[in-house]
Protein backbone atom coordinates (compact mmCIF):
# COMPACT_ATOMS: atom_id res chain seq x y z
CA UNK A 1 0.00 0.00 0.00
CA UNK A 2 1.00 3.51 -0.85
CA UNK A 3 0.88 6.11 1.66
CA UNK A 4 0.47 10.11 0.45
CA UNK A 5 -0.72 13.27 2.46
CA UNK A 6 -4.12 13.86 1.73
CA UNK A 7 -4.25 17.68 1.32
CA UNK A 8 -8.01 17.65 1.88
CA UNK A 9 -7.29 16.83 5.93
CA UNK A 10 -3.98 16.67 6.24
CA UNK A 11 -4.17 12.63 7.17
CA UNK A 12 -2.85 9.73 5.40
CA UNK A 13 -4.51 8.80 2.22
CA UNK A 14 -4.36 4.84 1.82
CA UNK A 15 -4.11 3.26 -2.02
CA UNK A 16 -5.73 0.23 -2.83
CA UNK A 17 -4.86 -2.53 -5.04
CA UNK A 18 -8.95 -1.78 -6.58
CA UNK A 19 -7.33 2.07 -7.05
CA UNK A 20 -4.96 0.43 -9.74
CA UNK A 21 -6.31 1.43 -13.22
CA UNK A 22 -5.39 -1.77 -14.78
CA UNK A 23 -8.23 -3.24 -12.58
CA UNK A 24 -10.50 -0.38 -12.78
CA UNK A 25 -10.32 -1.06 -16.35
CA UNK A 26 -11.26 -4.88 -16.34
CA UNK A 27 -14.38 -3.84 -13.77
CA UNK A 28 -15.87 -1.42 -15.96
CA UNK A 29 -15.09 -3.85 -18.93
CA UNK A 30 -16.97 -6.57 -16.79
CA UNK A 31 -19.61 -3.79 -15.94
CA UNK A 32 -20.48 -3.14 -19.33
CA UNK A 33 -20.81 -6.89 -20.23
CA UNK A 34 -22.34 -8.05 -17.52
CA UNK A 35 -24.27 -5.43 -15.35
CA UNK A 36 -25.67 -3.25 -18.31
CA UNK A 37 -27.36 -5.25 -20.25
CA UNK A 38 -29.38 -6.40 -16.96
CA UNK A 39 -30.08 -2.58 -16.47
CA UNK A 40 -31.42 -2.20 -19.93
CA UNK A 41 -33.19 -5.44 -20.00
CA UNK A 42 -35.43 -3.99 -17.00
CA UNK A 43 -35.81 -0.21 -18.09
CA UNK A 44 -37.29 -2.11 -21.38
CA UNK A 45 -39.35 -4.22 -19.37
CA UNK A 46 -40.83 -1.37 -17.14
CA UNK A 47 -38.66 -2.03 -14.09
CA UNK A 48 -38.29 1.56 -12.33
CA UNK A 49 -34.04 1.76 -11.48
CA UNK A 50 -33.17 4.64 -9.53
CA UNK A 51 -30.12 6.70 -9.89
CA UNK A 52 -29.03 7.85 -6.81
CA UNK A 53 -25.43 10.02 -7.02
CA UNK A 54 -23.12 8.19 -4.94
CA UNK A 55 -20.67 11.42 -4.51
CA UNK A 56 -20.37 12.78 -0.86
CA UNK A 57 -20.37 11.72 2.73
CA UNK A 58 -22.48 8.31 3.44
CA UNK A 59 -25.07 10.38 5.00
CA UNK A 60 -25.43 12.57 2.16
CA UNK A 61 -25.67 9.44 -0.16
CA UNK A 62 -28.53 7.73 2.56
CA UNK A 63 -30.15 11.13 2.02
CA UNK A 64 -30.60 11.06 -1.59
CA UNK A 65 -31.79 7.21 -1.44
CA UNK A 66 -34.37 8.38 0.98
CA UNK A 67 -35.61 11.26 -0.98
CA UNK A 68 -35.91 8.83 -4.50
CA UNK A 69 -37.62 6.58 -2.79
CA UNK A 70 -39.86 8.41 -0.71
CA UNK A 71 -39.19 7.46 2.92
Amino acid sequence: KDLVEYPGCGGELVKRELDDPDIIRVRLKEYTKRTLPIVKFMRNTGIVIHEIDGDGSISDVWERIEKKLEI
